[in-house]
This record gives structure tokens, sequence and C-alpha cells, in this order.
């Protein structure tokens, strides 16, 4: 009866291994169920009266917490949000931290088995070598296919049952000797061994789902900033210009004057184009997609207030095409959501067939709602106010249609990764 309570057991720990979806529960169950395969363990160590091999389970739980241990620490470190592209290196570094502990420790867990099972092998005879040799099989073709293919999780299933079979086995036949070390000293080590795996789920539970980004230090940084009126002495007058809708090719009733201007700061210059409404007093600034050498480039919107942000098209035969679709859809959510795709992309394929790793899909998690937090701050767009718009570097048109607007750009320098914070205001 209790065999069967056993087996029952590891093949609920099997079937807890591969849940897409890992809730705090059934990663509780997972690892409570892998404690009865350690204590099993602890007690074939003790009959076959080897002082090495006690070491055995305790050396499985720290290549099970491991994992989740890295887990919390790229979850907790904080990311850089200055380019979507910079952000995505720094993620893809944690998803390499992830993949070294989740490789290493699932490579760990096989071989402290497998010299385990070598050491069986050597001790006993008959149908108890025969299932040792057949458990050390199944082990090493795990340990080949680990990361590489999903046959991979077939043996590791297979293993546990076919290893724990094997223990259990090795239990029923020396229940007399089994019995001898059923002791307060055996029962604290056990109870050690399953207050320490029991970690595990604690950490997840505790692991911060936000993954912080440096948005406060962004914001805090020093501001270059200039107004309109400051930009009139800088500016080069340039003719009269319409400004027209590209989608339907409806042009505003409005006449613009064009003004160029070259606004330097520090010793970077940012080619700035100012239409100003002759009638309505409207402002448009065309801001350049990057500095004059092109060191730096606009990658995000850090800011806007009381500002709509337009789609530039081109400005040809004194008319400037303007989008009000192009740049939210495409240049915003959809640019996120690509980098997303492509970090995902990168994740699975770095996994391979360690994808069902707790510590993988919790990350994952984490990076699918960062990454949804950066494309729905785009739907703040058209209110009073909008905060840390990741953005493509393409040059953008801004609407100035009140004396209270404002906009924070920043531009970035990949070479060095400093970047230049830009406010203009009305």
């Amino acid at each position: 009866m209790h065999v069967y309570v056993v087996l029952t057991i590891i093949v609920l720990y099997v079937i807890t291994l591969f849940q897409p979806e890992p809730r705090f529960a059934i990663i509780a169950i997972n690892n409570l169920s892998y404690t009865v395969f350690l204590i099993l363990i602890l007690f074939t160590s003790l009959m076959l009266k080897s002082k090495k091999l006690i070491v055995v389970p305790f050396l499985l739980v720290i290549a099970k917490i491991v994992p989740y241990l890295t887990l919390y620490y790229t979850s907790s470190i904080t990311y850089p949000i200055e380019s979507l592209e910079l952000l995505s290196k720094k993620i893809c570094s944690s998803v390499n931290i992830i993949y070294n502990a989740v490789f290493s420790c699932s490579m760990l867990e096989l071989i402290i088995l497998l010299l385990l099972l070598i050491k069986i092998i050597n001790v006993t005879y008959g149908r108890e070598k025969l299932l040792a040799i057949s458990s050390a099989i199944l082990t090493i073709l795990t340990m080949m296919f680990v990361g590489v293919s999903t046959a991979y999780q077939v043996f590791y299933a297979m293993t546990m049952f076919s290893t724990t079979t094997l223990l259990l086995y090795l239990i029923i036949k020396r229940k007399q000797e089994f019995t001898k070390h059923v002791t307060m000293k055996t029962m604290l080590m056990a109870l050690i061994i399953l207050l320490t795996i029991l970690l595990n789920p604690f950490i997840a539970w505790t692991t911060p789902y936000e993954i912080k980004t440096n948005d406060r230090e962004i914001l805090g940084r020093q501001v270059h900033e200039v107004s309109i009126n400051e930009l009139k002495n800088l500016m080069r007058y340039e003719g009269v210009k319409k400004v027209c809708l590209y989608e339907i090719s409806e042009c505003s009733n409005e006449v613009y004057e064009a003004y160029r201007c070259n606004l330097t700061v520090g010793e970077v210059i940012f080619p700035i184009t100012i239409l100003m409404g002759k009638v309505s007093g409207r402002t448009l600034l065309v801001l350049p997609e990057a500095s004059a050498d092109w060191n730096y480039r606009l990658t995000l919107i850090v800011r806007t207030v009381d500002t709509a942000i337009l789609g530039f098209i081109d400005i040809k035969n004194d008319t400037l095409y303007v989008s009000y679709t192009s740049l939210p859809s495409k240049h915003g959510v959809l640019y996120t959501l690509n980098m997303y795709n492509k970090v995902i992309d990168y994740m699975y394929t770095k996994f391979g067939s360690l994808n069902t790793n707790y510590a993988f899909i919790l990350f994952e998690r984490r990076i699918s709602h960062l990454f949804q937090e950066r494309a729905d701050s785009w739907h703040a767009l058209w209110g009073h106010e909008a905060k840390i718009l990741p953005l493509k570097s393409i040059p953008i048109v801004v609407d100035m249609h009140s004396y209270t607007s404002s906009i924070t750009l920043l531009y970035f320098n990949w070479e060095n990764e400093e970047a230049i914070l830009l406010r203009i205001t009305y």
C-alpha cells in the first residue's frame, strides 16, 4: 500500500513539472512530492552504510534552490528603459544567468543521481542490480538531451519513476535494516530537507512580480529645458507651409510660418523645424530622430503635457505631411510588442527543452507584464499627461496646442550609454 502511495506522489511530482501556469500551490506540491524522493535517498544511503551518500539529498536540495534564487535576483534588479534595445539587452543578460543556473543545476541533479546509482550497482546483486543499471542508463539518456530536445522531459520522468522504484525495492528487501535507521537523528535530517526545500515556494512567492525599471532615475536627471520663445533667437525663416493629414490627404486651412533652428546642448546639435500658425498661434515642432552627428538617437518620450504626438511622414512642396495614427500604433505599441517577441524568442531558443522549468516560466511572466505596461503607456498619450513612452528612432511632430504644453525627450548614445534629456515648453 505504502509503495503505491509513494509512486503516486512521484507521478504527481512529474505532472506538476510540466504545468504551463505554475501557481503557488502547484510549486508547493511539486517541492513536497520531491521531498519524498529525497527522503527515500536518505534512508537508502543510511542502509548502504555510506557516509558519503548521506550528503546526496542535501546536494539535490541545493540543485533545486539555486534556480529560484537566480529568479529572485534577476526579478529584483533595476532595468534601464532609456531605450527598448538596451532594456532587451539587459533582459537577455538576465535570461543567460537563469539559463546557466537551470542548466547547471539540472546537470548537477542528474550527475548526483548517476553517482548514487553507480554506488548502488556496486553493492547490489540480481534484480536490484538490474534495476539500478536500467535507472543509470535512463539517467545518462536524460543527460544527453538536457536543453536539446523534448525527449529530455520524457527521459527525466522515466528516470524519476525508475529510480523511485529501485529505492522502494531496496527498502522493502531490507525492512529490518530500514527499521534500525528510523531514529530521531534521521527524522531530524528529513525535517531539515523538508524545511529547506520549502524555501522554493517561499522564494517564488516573495519574488517581485513588478520588474523595476529606472523610470524615477530618468525623471530625476538633469533636464536641458528650452522654450519656443528662446528658440526664436536661433530661428531661420524658411517660408510658408501647409499641414496635411497623410491618410486622407486633407490639409488644414491654417497657414504656418516655417522656421529652422539648431538647438545646441553642450556640443550636441539638434536640428528642429518649427511651424507657427499665423492666425491661431498654434505651434508644431518637427523633432529629429537623432542629433546632427547621429550619435544621439531619440529613444524615449519621457513625458508629455497637453501635447499631441503626430507621425512625421514628409516635407515636400511647402507641405508638411503628418499622421495621427502611424506613431502610436506602428512605432509605439507595435514597436514595443515586437521587441517583446524578440526577447521571448531568444528565451525559448536559449532554454530549449528546459522551458518547462519554473524559473523560466515565472520570469517570462514578469517580462510579459513589463512589456505590456510599456505598450499600455501609449494609451495615455491622448490624455492630459503621459509618461515613459518607448519609441523607435524616428522623427516626430509635436502639436503644442496650449500655453501649458510641454514635451520631454530622451536622446540616447549607444556607444557610451549616455543620454540627453531635453524638455521643450510652449
